[in-house]
């Protein structure tokens, strides 16, 4: 199947905070892209809503404002967000998440070295 979007998305898990009027609500991103994410989320946001966005990648924080485009419940109770930043075409958010996954990779794969090591001690 083609890829149709403009902007590759990656599939990360990444604590995200959802301000919305004077409350802010807890959500996990599912994918990202230079031009949005999708995220999962308690509460049900209504199509065409702007809140702010806060995406926290190890030490770096992306804040960002955010339009829902779509809105699906989920299983359990939860509901998948779909939505644009407004800041479009920002860089910035792609090369947090590449920086975030390659940390990743990086520690797993000496905890996986360091496990092989203890196993011939």
């Amino acid at each position: 199947m083609e890829e149709r979007r403009k902007y590759p998305r990656i599939k990360i898990s990444l604590p995200v905070k959802l301000y919305i009027d004077s409350t802010n609500q807890n959500a996990i991103s599912t994918n990202i892209s230079e031009e949005g994410m999708q995220v999962m989320s308690q509460t049900d946001i209504p199509k065409n809503s702007s809140l702010n966005v806060c995406i926290n990648c190890d030490d770096d924080i992306i804040f960002d404002e955010y339009t829902v485009i779509d809105s699906k419940k989920n299983t359990s109770n939860t509901f998948l967000l779909s939505g644009k930043f407004k800041k479009n075409k920002n860089p910035d958010k792609i090369a947090l998440v590449k920086k975030y996954l390659e940390n990743r990779r990086e520690y797993f794969k000496k905890i996986k070295e360091n496990k092989n090591k203890c196993q011939y001690l």
